[in-house]
């Protein structure tokens, strides 16, 4: 029985083979039944589509072997009957078998949305990760999120599924079709927060505090979304709906709360934030004194009592001196003494070593009637912090009010210079030497005052000095005048109308003559020699000053020392702007030992015309510091840190060369390692694109670093450099510069070997030069400027081999109209010459449809003529305090394109500080440019330090 069955099996079998060989001939011409082959050698059926016929085929194929023409059998099959499942799979699995993942691809994910089948869509998963097919992962993630709507983890993948295929906003479309869940609405508040889309991010969030709240984090982003817009109102008020609800121990919540109503004028709000912060028991040093800064103004009882709450939590210097400032404010005596009767002697010990506490208990002791213990504070303050202003006008009150005679008058002799240089002081010592008896050296002090603040006030001191030195016609005067002021009518006198006279001396002496000036001058010293044979020092000075304002100043203060008495002699101050003159360097170091008698800015100077670097660096930073709104002082001290001090750069600049565009990342690090050597770090990279037909690219990007050492004196910079270029090849090379300034000329000279050449589009992507620039100018008048520059390049293939040779020469002509505007003339010769045959390894670089030659990479000869108008130039060349625009413009003529044009505009200034951030726009066209139109964009910032 078994063999009879087995034979039948057998005889099924062979008529199968039979019949499908039949029909299979009509399938697929020329292929063998049981012959393997390739997919490239089997081509489609040919008959007409049979369900049965092409089932069977198919089936056959597979037995025997041959996936190919199965393949082909079930791909015409699919075709045929795209929505067939069942034909769809077997293609699926047949290309697996042949490698041909992405056809299985396909058919796996028509198959599971047409089917929903969980194996189709693992199948999917498996092949679309390795494919990158971010569509197929897109759907793949969709149905794993339908299939588990609770998973975070499946919502997350499909957010970064979408986020990938660049469909953000999709995703957003899906996750609100998605029930409302929390981690729905958090993700869909953070997909909306990193696209862009504040406002559906900021309702998201809200959703979230109101299903599931209240939540601080949430509040606290979309607060932070409306403060990223500038829509301080709307956080205000959102802030404020949520703190109905908000717990106290959202200390997070509570403090944006604070800080976002200040900054809306809303302060109810922002006293409640605050009262939930300082919750005693809770309450933290910082919270404690945003809220006391924030009352001090209304309320500055209550802000002292927050500054000792304050103290007493971490013990900060700040918040005793600020809980002592305000209750002197308020005359609150005593909880200021019982605050510092509470306090340790380590306390103390502490609080002793800063000046401002000391400060302001020497206000209270002072207050008190304890006027020894006061004195004793301020002399410990000043000690501390000698160039406090305040503290010297505190100190030299009380000496004047309280102190001795012979500590008062050291005082007003050694601290003269200081004093003269701010008017604030200038009441005060002329009071100091009213208590010394000796008005004579208080008037010129009061009269200086009276010029610069001529208030009614000042005018009735200088009237009282007047009479007591016997000038009683001049007292009588200023009181008349004020007095006249007063009662609205000035009296028609001889001693009002000698007044009249005097005022008008000034501009009289201003419209004289130079020679008529000098001798009015003279004239006034030997008055004054003539009464008792003395110059007094504030008529000295007063003359000096005419002088120096003259168009004489050059010779006359010098020509007016002569004619002073030994005992009256020249000011320093005047002594060394003579000597800066006529740069008498002798006298200018003799003056430099003792640098604190002298002007902050004319020091800075002389120690420059010394060669002493570290001194004129030093003496800049003093003189900013002791005069910290001098514009002037602080342009020396910005002028020293350009030149000498440490700075690090960053840059962005895109660069469109018309055939090659150049997008750069520069990082620049300049460090001084002693007073004259620095350190120099500098690196480049630039991503590439360009026009194939103009210029090719073997490489999408190159870089170019450096390494230096630098030195730096006061006329001569030298700096020598390691430079490494990675282009279309890789290059060490080297590169060094001189710089030579003595006024009035100026010298420089710069080479280099395998450095990057910019001259045409192709040696900036595969050449480099080795070159030699020798520059020199002439400042013919302090407002007209002559140029000249010399370049020699060689021009080589990056790799090896010759390109040729270029010559470039430069005259230029500058004329300084004022301190914003100038005018510019130029001519420029450019002549080259380039080799026979171009370096195998730039054929790669040629253009295309081009025939190589290095004429295509070295630039053209031409002559060119420009003229030029600039506007802020000299922005760009020095530090700035507040923000400048400056821009250029220049005409060009050439032999090669005829009129072409230079143009730059730009603007730059600070950010925090000492830094600087820069943003311009620059475009050419002309011989210049390689004949062709160009345009760079360039954002730099740059941070000293």
């Amino acid at each position: 029985m078994k063999r009879s069955l087995a034979l039948r099996a057998a005889q099924s079998a062979a008529l199968k083979i039979a019949v499908g060989a039949t029909l299979i001939g009509t399938l697929s011409s020329g292929v063998a039944l049981g012959a393997p082959t390739t997919l490239e050698q089997v081509t489609e059926p040919a008959a007409p589509f049979n369900q049965e016929r092409f089932l069977l085929g198919y089936e056959v194929y597979l037995s025997n072997g041959n996936q190919a023409a199965a393949y082909r059998v079930a791909e015409r099959a699919v075709r045929e009957r795209p929505s067939d499942s069942e034909w769809r799979r077997r293609l699926a699995t047949v290309a697996q078998w042949l490698g041909r993942p992405e056809v299985a691809l396909a058919n796996w994910l028509a198959i599971a949305r047409q089917t929903g089948s969980s194996e189709a869509w693992r199948e999917v998963n498996k092949l679309a990760p390795a494919l990158v097919d971010t569509q197929a992962m897109l759907a793949w993630r969709q149905y794993e999120v339908k299939r588990q709507p609770g998973n975070e983890d499946a919502l997350q993948a499909l957010v970064a599924a979408y986020e990938e295929v660049g469909q953000p906003e999709a995703a957003l479309a899906a996750l609100q079709g998605l029930p409302r869940t929390r981690k729905v609405l958090e993700a869909e508040a953070n997909l909306a927060q990193r696209s862009g889309h504040d406002e559906q991010a900021i309702a998201a969030l809200l959703e979230l505090n109101r299903r599931f709240g209240p939540g601080e984090e949430w509040i606290v982003r979309a607060a932070g979304l409306h403060l990223q817009r500038g829509q301080v109102v709307r956080a205000d008020a959102l802030l404020e709906q949520a703190s109905l609800t908000m717990p106290a121990t959202a200390e997070q919540f509570w403090q944006m709360r604070a800080d976002v109503a200040q900054m809306a004028g809303n302060s109810a709000g922002a006293l409640q934030a605050y009262e939930r912060l300082n919750v005693p028991g809770k309450a933290v040093s910082q919270n404690l004194l945003s809220q006391a800064a924030f009352v001090e103004q209304q309320d500055p009882f209550a802000a002292a009592q927050l500054y000792q709450r304050a103290w007493q939590q971490d013990r900060q210097p700040l918040a005793a001196v600020s809980a002592l400032y305000q209750w002197n404010r308020v005359k609150a005596w005593a909880p200021a003494e019982a605050f510092l009767a509470e306090l340790s002697a380590e306390d103390l010990a502490r609080l002793e070593q800063d000046p401002t506490f000391l400060e302001q208990r020497a206000s209270l002791y002072i207050a008190r009637g304890r006027i020894a213990e006061g004195g004793r504070d301020l002399q410990s303050a000043l000690v501390l912090d000698p160039r406090n202003t305040w503290l010297r006008q505190a100190w030299s009150a009380w000496l004047i009010a309280n102190g001795e005679s012979a500590a008062l008058r050291r005082l007003l002799l050694e601290q003269r210079g200081l004093a003269a240089r701010q008017p604030e002081l200038w009441p005060l010592w002329a009071a100091g030497w009213s208590r010394l008896d000796a008005p004579e050296q208080a008037l010129p002090w009061l009269q200086q005052y009276y010029r610069h603040k001529p208030s009614d006030l000042s005018a009735l001191a200088l009237a009282d000095t007047l009479r007591a030195v016997n000038q009683p016609d001049r007292a009588r005067l200023l009181e008349q005048a004020v007095w006249s002021r007063r009662l609205g009518s000035a009296p028609l006198s001889a001693e009002l109308q000698q007044e009249y006279n005097d005022a008008l001396f000034r501009l009289r002496l201003a419209q004289l003559p130079v020679e008529g000036r000098r001798q009015t001058l003279r004239n006034i010293i030997k008055r004054e020699q003539g009464q008792d044979g003395r110059v007094r020092s504030y008529v000295r000075d007063l003359v000096l000053g005419e002088a120096w304002m003259g168009e004489a100043s050059d010779t006359l203060p010098a020509q007016i020392g002569t004619a002073l008495p030994a005992e009256t002699p020249l000011p320093r101050w005047s002594q060394l702007g003579s000597a800066l003159l006529i740069n008498d360097k002798v006298a200018i170091s003799t003056l430099l030992e003792n640098p604190d008698s002298l002007p902050a800015n004319d020091r800075v100077v002389g120690a420059i015309r010394l060669g002493r670097t570290g001194e004129a660096s030093f003496l800049a930073a003093r003189g900013a510091e002791d005069r910290p709104f001098d514009d002037v002082a602080d342009q020396y001290l910005q002028e020293r840190i350009w030149r000498d001090g440490n700075r690090v750069s960053i840059a962005l600049r895109h660069e469109d060369f018309s055939s090659l565009k150049r997008d750069v990342l520069a990082l620049d690090l300049q460090h001084g390692l002693t007073e004259h050597v620095g350190l120099h770090l500098s690196h480049e990279v630039a991503d590439l694109t360009s026009d194939p037909l103009q210029v090719r690219l073997p490489e999408p990007q190159q870089s170019f670093s450096l390494v230096g050492l630098y030195w730096q004196g006061e006329a001569l910079r030298a700096e020598g450099a390691l430079t490494y270029l990675d282009g279309t090849a890789q290059h060490e090379g080297l590169w060094g510069e001189v710089q030579w300034n003595h006024h009035p000329v100026q010298l420089s000279l710069e080479a280099g070997l395998r450095q990057p050449s910019t001259e045409t589009a192709g040696l900036r992507v595969g050449g480099y030069q080795d070159y030699i620039q020798i520059g020199g100018g002439w400042q013919l008048t302090p407002r007209t400027r002559l140029q000249a520059q010399f370049h020699h390049a060689l021009l080589v293939a990056q790799g090896s081999g010759d390109l040729g040779e270029a010559d470039t020469v430069m005259l230029g002509a500058y004329y300084q109209l004022n301190s914003a505007w100038s005018l510019s003339a130029r001519v420029a010769k450019l002549t080259s010459i380039f080799e026979a045959v171009l370096p195998a390894q730039l054929i790669a670089v040629a253009p295309l449809a081009a025939l190589p030659s290095p004429g295509l990479f070295v630039p053209e000869d031409y002559t060119l003529a420009g003229l030029g108008v600039s506007w802020g130039e000299s922005a760009e060349y020095g530090y700035q305090r507040r923000w400048r625009p400056f821009a250029s413009a220049e005409v060009t003529h050439d032999d090669i394109i005829g009129v072409g044009y230079q143009a730059r505009v730009g603007v730059l200034g600070p950010v925090r500080g000492r830094d600087r951030l820069r943003f311009y726009a620059d475009g050419s066209e002309g011989a210049q440019a390689n004949a062709q139109t160009n345009f760079i964009l360039n954002l730099d910032y740059q941070f000293f330090y």
